[in-house]
């Protein structure tokens, strides 16, 4: 929130086509950390899902194993509660893999956002070059417009 503020106060002495180059850069910036961010974010959450899985499947296949393999060593409480434990593992991983997946979603949409800012951005530093301030205006106006339909027409609920 400040750097906003003490970027708008750099920016305010600059001119119009200065101001949306600024713009348009730091819109960009923000959209490249924020999609860094996400990423590694994202990642460390599948692994986790991922890690949780195969522990869960070693954790089933050894108690089978030793089922097998030594089954006076092994007493029926600690099968029971190894392959109950086992399962709970995997549906804690898969869990994981459905938040995974809903995180990616909620990601696509926050960064489809941003884009449309940016190239907002975009569409403001190509108005300012307009020398005709009536031209110019209009254009605004338009580019304003077209932003108020696109907003109307995404469906964040898909």
């Amino acid at each position: 929130m400040i750097e906003n503020l003490i970027f708008s106060e750099e920016i305010s002495n600059a001119t119009q086509e200065e101001q949306a180059v600024k713009q348009l850069n730091k819109s960009q910036l923000d959209l490249d950390n924020y999609y860094q961010l996400n990423i590694s974010h994202v990642s460390k959450i599948f692994n986790l899902g991922k890690t949780i899985v195969l522990f869960g499947t070693f954790i089933i296949v050894g108690t089978i194993i030793l089922m097998f393999f030594k089954p006076k060593m092994v007493n029926d409480i600690i099968l029971i509660c190894s392959l109950i434990g086992g399962i709970l593992v995997n549906f804690i991983g898969a869990i994981f893999i459905s938040m995974y997946s809903k995180i990616i979603k909620s990601a696509n949409l926050s960064q489809y956002g941003m884009l449309e800012t940016t190239q907002a951005y975009l569409s403001n530093v190509l108005a300012s070059q307009i020398q005709d301030d009536k031209l110019r205006e209009d254009t605004l106006s338009k580019l304003a417009k077209s932003l108020i339909k696109k907003e109307k027409n995404i469906n964040f609920n898909d």
